[in-house]
């Protein structure tokens, strides 16, 4: 790939080894490299060639070689790049660079008509619009999520306290026969309650009311 590289206003263009420009090229793509004094600028490169100057808007400090400025075989292309801050005052300007000569490139027996490169101007509507589509899609998505999220409701606060209470003794009968029971009891407790989570299973409440430490139910299961 074609490299421009700006420092403050001095600049150079790198092609690949081998690379050449030809005529009736599109689509030729350009990375532009900048040094620290370009922080912050809106950035826009000046493609001179083939007796045309065309302005292309730069995104991502890329941009492709507008065709029509290689029409003309044996003409140099240059390219200079300007900066501007957030009022389109200009910045920074850089020197041109020459980019290199134009060669005549194969062409088709028909004369087929050069793509043309939009203007400045419509370039900034497009890049202006896709960051308003961009901002309304990041919105939607966001009022979605709050809708979701205020649309969710707790499956557990379906159950009336009986049926939690009932559930609960169930897991407690589980205690006295597994090893896990205790584990199971916790877990279902936290979910059932989970303003109120147990820190560890320091009793388990028979229907009776009858209180049994973690010692206790050791000691029934071992009897």
């Amino acid at each position: 790939m074609i490299r421009f590289l700006a420092n403050g206003r001095q600049a150079v263009c790198v092609l690949p080894a081998g690379e050449k420009l030809t005529t009736g090229s599109v689509g030729i793509p350009i990375l532009f490299v900048f040094s620290e004094d370009w922080s912050g600028l809106s950035r826009t490169a000046v493609f001179r060639g083939s007796e045309r100057e065309l302005d292309v808007f730069l995104t991502d400090d890329r941009c492709s070689i507008p065709p029509e400025v290689l029409t003309q075989p044996g003409d140099i292309l240059t390219v200079g790049v300007y900066g501007t801050d957030g009022s389109g005052e200009l910045v920074i300007p850089t020197i041109y660079a020459q980019v290199g000569r134009i060669h005549r490139g194969a062409e088709p027996g028909g004369i087929e008509p050069t793509p043309q490169t939009a203007s400045l101007t419509d370039q900034l509507l497009a890049a202006a619009g896709s960051a308003s589509g961009a901002a309304a899609e990041a919105r939607d998505a966001a009022a979605a999520a709050r809708e979701a999220a205020a649309a969710c409701v707790d499956p557990t606060a379906l159950l009336s306290d009986g049926l939690k209470r009932a559930l609960l003794q169930l897991a407690q009968k589980t205690a006295y026969i597994d090893d896990q029971g205790a584990v199971y009891y916790k877990a279902l407790h936290d979910a059932l309650y989970p303003p109120r989570p147990v820190a560890s299973l320091t009793a388990v409440y028979t229907q009776s009311g009858t209180v049994w430490s973690d010692d206790s139910l050791d000691s029934l299961k071992a009897g």
